[in-house]
Protein backbone atom coordinates (compact mmCIF):
# COMPACT_ATOMS: atom_id res chain seq x y z
CA UNK A 1 0.00 0.00 0.00
CA UNK A 2 1.55 3.57 -0.84
CA UNK A 3 2.02 5.48 2.20
CA UNK A 4 -0.52 8.34 3.04
CA UNK A 5 0.83 11.60 1.61
CA UNK A 6 0.71 15.16 3.30
CA UNK A 7 -1.02 16.17 0.20
CA UNK A 8 -4.22 14.65 -0.78
CA UNK A 9 -4.98 15.75 -4.07
CA UNK A 10 -1.19 14.36 -5.12
CA UNK A 11 -2.35 11.02 -3.79
CA UNK A 12 -5.32 10.56 -4.96
CA UNK A 13 -4.23 11.08 -8.44
CA UNK A 14 -1.82 8.42 -7.57
CA UNK A 15 -4.00 6.20 -6.79
CA UNK A 16 -5.68 7.40 -10.16
CA UNK A 17 -3.03 6.45 -11.88
CA UNK A 18 -1.83 3.43 -10.53
CA UNK A 19 -5.97 1.84 -10.20
CA UNK A 20 -5.81 2.37 -14.23
CA UNK A 21 -2.57 1.25 -14.98
CA UNK A 22 -3.29 -1.92 -12.79
CA UNK A 23 -6.84 -2.08 -14.75
CA UNK A 24 -4.40 -3.08 -17.82
CA UNK A 25 -5.59 -3.14 -21.56
CA UNK A 26 -9.54 -3.41 -20.55
CA UNK A 27 -9.18 0.20 -18.95
CA UNK A 28 -11.10 0.96 -16.17
CA UNK A 29 -14.50 2.16 -16.02
CA UNK A 30 -15.26 5.71 -14.29
CA UNK A 31 -17.72 3.43 -11.65
CA UNK A 32 -14.90 1.21 -11.16
CA UNK A 33 -12.44 4.56 -10.87
CA UNK A 34 -15.02 5.67 -7.92
CA UNK A 35 -14.58 2.23 -6.33
CA UNK A 36 -10.71 1.99 -6.30
CA UNK A 37 -9.99 5.73 -5.27
CA UNK A 38 -10.79 7.21 -1.97
CA UNK A 39 -12.15 10.68 -2.91
CA UNK A 40 -15.38 12.42 -2.86
CA UNK A 41 -16.78 12.09 -6.61
CA UNK A 42 -16.80 15.93 -7.39
CA UNK A 43 -12.51 15.77 -6.17
CA UNK A 44 -12.11 12.54 -7.80
CA UNK A 45 -13.19 14.15 -11.09
CA UNK A 46 -11.50 17.35 -11.24
CA UNK A 47 -8.02 14.95 -10.77
CA UNK A 48 -9.60 13.10 -13.69
CA UNK A 49 -10.12 16.43 -15.85
CA UNK A 50 -6.42 17.53 -14.91
CA UNK A 51 -5.05 13.95 -15.78
CA UNK A 52 -6.49 13.77 -18.98
CA UNK A 53 -5.65 17.31 -20.26
CA UNK A 54 -2.28 16.72 -18.89
CA UNK A 55 -2.78 13.66 -21.43
CA UNK A 56 -1.66 11.63 -18.63
CA UNK A 57 -4.89 9.73 -18.97
CA UNK A 58 -6.82 8.86 -22.05
CA UNK A 59 -10.69 7.70 -21.88
CA UNK A 60 -12.15 5.32 -24.42
CA UNK A 61 -15.33 7.45 -26.87
CA UNK A 62 -16.78 4.69 -27.13
CA UNK A 63 -16.92 2.83 -23.72
CA UNK A 64 -15.89 5.98 -21.25
CA UNK A 65 -12.98 3.74 -19.99
CA UNK A 66 -9.95 5.06 -18.80
CA UNK A 67 -6.49 4.07 -19.83
CA UNK A 68 -2.91 5.48 -19.50
CA UNK A 69 -2.62 8.16 -22.05
CA UNK A 70 0.14 8.50 -24.35
CA UNK A 71 2.15 11.29 -21.98
CA UNK A 72 2.68 8.57 -19.36
CA UNK A 73 3.89 6.29 -21.82
CA UNK A 74 6.67 8.83 -23.08
CA UNK A 75 7.65 9.73 -19.28
CA UNK A 76 8.28 5.72 -18.66
CA UNK A 77 10.31 5.14 -21.91
CA UNK A 78 12.46 8.96 -21.02
CA UNK A 79 12.80 6.89 -17.80
CA UNK A 80 13.92 4.09 -18.57
CA UNK A 81 16.20 5.54 -21.79
CA UNK A 82 17.81 7.86 -18.24
CA UNK A 83 17.67 5.24 -15.96
CA UNK A 84 21.46 5.12 -14.34
CA UNK A 85 20.97 1.21 -14.25
CA UNK A 86 19.59 0.71 -17.56
CA UNK A 87 22.76 3.08 -18.82
CA UNK A 88 25.33 1.06 -16.87
CA UNK A 89 23.36 -2.41 -17.82
CA UNK A 90 24.11 -1.50 -21.70
CA UNK A 91 27.59 -1.86 -21.68
CA UNK A 92 27.94 -4.76 -19.69
CA UNK A 93 24.66 -6.54 -21.45
CA UNK A 94 26.72 -6.28 -24.62
CA UNK A 95 29.79 -8.02 -22.67
CA UNK A 96 27.22 -10.94 -21.91
CA UNK A 97 26.33 -11.48 -25.18
CA UNK A 98 29.65 -11.22 -26.94
CA UNK A 99 31.00 -13.85 -24.35
CA UNK A 100 28.10 -15.96 -24.41
CA UNK A 101 27.04 -15.32 -27.91
CA UNK A 102 23.02 -15.34 -26.40
CA UNK A 103 20.28 -12.65 -25.62
CA UNK A 104 21.17 -10.92 -22.09
CA UNK A 105 18.71 -9.40 -20.49
CA UNK A 106 18.52 -6.74 -17.28
CA UNK A 107 15.44 -8.01 -15.08
CA UNK A 108 14.13 -5.89 -11.77
CA UNK A 109 10.90 -5.86 -9.71
CA UNK A 110 7.98 -3.76 -9.81
CA UNK A 111 6.07 -4.96 -7.15
CA UNK A 112 6.71 -8.29 -4.89
CA UNK A 113 4.51 -10.32 -7.42
CA UNK A 114 6.19 -8.61 -10.66
CA UNK A 115 8.95 -8.36 -12.75
CA UNK A 116 9.46 -5.96 -15.83
CA UNK A 117 12.39 -6.05 -18.22
CA UNK A 118 14.64 -3.17 -18.12
CA UNK A 119 16.77 -4.03 -21.09
CA UNK A 120 17.95 -6.75 -23.49
CA UNK A 121 21.04 -6.74 -25.56
CA UNK A 122 20.60 -8.87 -28.85
CA UNK A 123 22.60 -12.04 -30.09
CA UNK A 124 22.96 -12.75 -33.92
CA UNK A 125 21.82 -16.56 -33.07
CA UNK A 126 18.53 -15.22 -30.96
CA UNK A 127 15.30 -17.16 -32.38
CA UNK A 128 12.92 -14.89 -33.53
CA UNK A 129 10.44 -16.57 -31.54
CA UNK A 130 11.90 -14.89 -28.18
CA UNK A 131 9.34 -12.02 -27.22
CA UNK A 132 12.08 -10.36 -24.56
CA UNK A 133 11.54 -6.90 -24.95
CA UNK A 134 12.24 -3.72 -22.53
CA UNK A 135 8.55 -3.00 -20.93
CA UNK A 136 7.86 -6.55 -20.70
CA UNK A 137 6.03 -7.41 -17.27
CA UNK A 138 5.95 -11.03 -16.35
CA UNK A 139 4.99 -12.61 -12.58
CA UNK A 140 7.85 -13.51 -9.80
CA UNK A 141 7.30 -17.00 -10.35
CA UNK A 142 8.96 -20.21 -9.68
CA UNK A 143 8.87 -21.17 -13.37
CA UNK A 144 11.84 -18.45 -14.60
CA UNK A 145 15.14 -18.37 -13.42
CA UNK A 146 14.57 -14.80 -12.68
CA UNK A 147 11.75 -15.48 -10.68
CA UNK A 148 13.64 -18.45 -9.26
CA UNK A 149 16.27 -15.78 -8.17
CA UNK A 150 14.16 -13.40 -6.40
CA UNK A 151 12.14 -16.36 -4.73
CA UNK A 152 15.97 -17.76 -3.07
CA UNK A 153 16.49 -14.50 -1.53
CA UNK A 154 12.77 -13.72 -1.16
CA UNK A 155 13.08 -14.70 2.76
CA UNK A 156 10.85 -16.91 4.81
CA UNK A 157 7.63 -14.93 4.63
CA UNK A 158 7.67 -13.80 1.38
CA UNK A 159 8.05 -17.40 0.15
CA UNK A 160 5.32 -18.45 2.31
CA UNK A 161 3.33 -15.78 0.91
CA UNK A 162 4.07 -17.13 -2.58
CA UNK A 163 3.22 -20.53 -1.84
CA UNK A 164 -0.19 -19.83 -1.03
CA UNK A 165 -0.71 -17.96 -4.08
CA UNK A 166 -2.30 -19.08 -7.24
CA UNK A 167 1.41 -19.08 -9.14
CA UNK A 168 3.07 -20.70 -5.71
CA UNK A 169 -0.01 -22.81 -5.47
CA UNK A 170 1.62 -25.17 -8.59
CA UNK A 171 4.88 -25.50 -7.28
CA UNK A 172 6.83 -28.72 -7.45
CA UNK A 173 7.55 -30.14 -3.70
CA UNK A 174 10.69 -29.23 -2.90
CA UNK A 175 11.03 -25.56 -4.23
CA UNK A 176 11.85 -24.20 -1.04
CA UNK A 177 15.14 -27.31 -1.31
CA UNK A 178 15.80 -26.25 -4.48
CA UNK A 179 15.72 -22.87 -3.96
CA UNK A 180 18.06 -22.79 -0.95
CA UNK A 181 20.38 -24.87 -3.75
CA UNK A 182 20.42 -21.74 -6.41
CA UNK A 183 21.24 -19.34 -3.24
CA UNK A 184 24.16 -21.36 -2.45
CA UNK A 185 25.38 -21.95 -6.37
CA UNK A 186 24.68 -18.18 -7.04
CA UNK A 187 22.70 -18.70 -9.95
CA UNK A 188 19.39 -20.70 -11.18
CA UNK A 189 18.58 -21.72 -14.89
CA UNK A 190 15.88 -23.38 -16.37
CA UNK A 191 15.01 -24.90 -19.81
CA UNK A 192 11.61 -25.99 -21.56
CA UNK A 193 11.79 -29.47 -22.47
CA UNK A 194 9.55 -29.01 -25.58
CA UNK A 195 10.77 -28.77 -29.62
CA UNK A 196 11.72 -25.37 -30.32
CA UNK A 197 12.21 -24.98 -26.18
CA UNK A 198 13.76 -21.44 -24.74
CA UNK A 199 15.91 -21.30 -21.55
CA UNK A 200 17.54 -19.14 -19.31
CA UNK A 201 20.32 -18.40 -16.86
CA UNK A 202 20.11 -15.71 -14.17
CA UNK A 203 21.97 -14.57 -11.22
CA UNK A 204 21.10 -11.77 -8.52
CA UNK A 205 22.40 -8.08 -8.70
CA UNK A 206 22.55 -7.12 -4.64
CA UNK A 207 21.87 -3.67 -3.23
CA UNK A 208 24.68 -2.69 -2.00
CA UNK A 209 23.06 -0.77 0.22
CA UNK A 210 21.18 -3.59 1.75
CA UNK A 211 22.21 -5.43 5.02
CA UNK A 212 20.24 -8.06 3.73
CA UNK A 213 21.22 -9.30 0.29
CA UNK A 214 18.31 -8.32 -1.20
CA UNK A 215 18.13 -8.20 -4.99
CA UNK A 216 18.10 -5.07 -6.75
CA UNK A 217 17.99 -6.87 -10.58
CA UNK A 218 18.89 -9.93 -12.31
CA UNK A 219 21.22 -10.31 -15.55
CA UNK A 220 20.46 -12.98 -16.85
CA UNK A 221 21.01 -14.66 -20.59
CA UNK A 222 18.42 -16.14 -22.80
CA UNK A 223 18.88 -19.02 -25.44
CA UNK A 224 17.52 -22.24 -27.00
CA UNK A 225 16.72 -25.14 -24.74
CA UNK A 226 19.39 -27.11 -27.09
CA UNK A 227 22.15 -24.27 -26.37
CA UNK A 228 22.36 -25.15 -22.68
CA UNK A 229 22.73 -27.84 -19.57
CA UNK A 230 24.02 -28.16 -16.17
CA UNK A 231 27.86 -28.06 -17.63
CA UNK A 232 27.03 -25.40 -19.40
CA UNK A 233 25.45 -23.17 -16.93
CA UNK A 234 28.27 -23.10 -14.79
CA UNK A 235 30.72 -22.18 -17.70
CA UNK A 236 28.22 -18.82 -18.05
CA UNK A 237 27.26 -18.08 -14.51
CA UNK A 238 30.71 -16.40 -13.52
CA UNK A 239 30.64 -13.95 -16.56
CA UNK A 240 26.88 -13.60 -15.55
CA UNK A 241 28.10 -12.92 -11.56
CA UNK A 242 31.41 -10.83 -12.74
CA UNK A 243 29.03 -8.04 -14.50
CA UNK A 244 26.75 -8.01 -11.63
CA UNK A 245 29.82 -7.01 -9.24
CA UNK A 246 30.49 -4.29 -11.87
CA UNK A 247 26.65 -3.87 -12.00
CA UNK A 248 26.40 -3.30 -8.27
CA UNK A 249 29.16 -0.68 -8.56
CA UNK A 250 26.52 1.55 -9.71
CA UNK A 251 23.90 1.07 -8.27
Amino acid sequence: MRPKSDVPALQRALQTLEAVREAGSEGLSPAKLIERVSAPRASLYRIVRELLEAGLLAQDAHTGRYRLGRQSVYLGFSARANDPLVLAAQPLLKSITQQTHEMSELIVAVSGTQLITLEVWQAEQTPLRFRARAGMLFPVSHTTAHGLIYLSYAGERRMNEYLSSDLGKAAPAGLIESCERWRKLGYAWLRQKTPLGNARLSVPVFDPRSKTRRVAATLGVACDSAHIDGLQAARWAPILQARARELEKAL
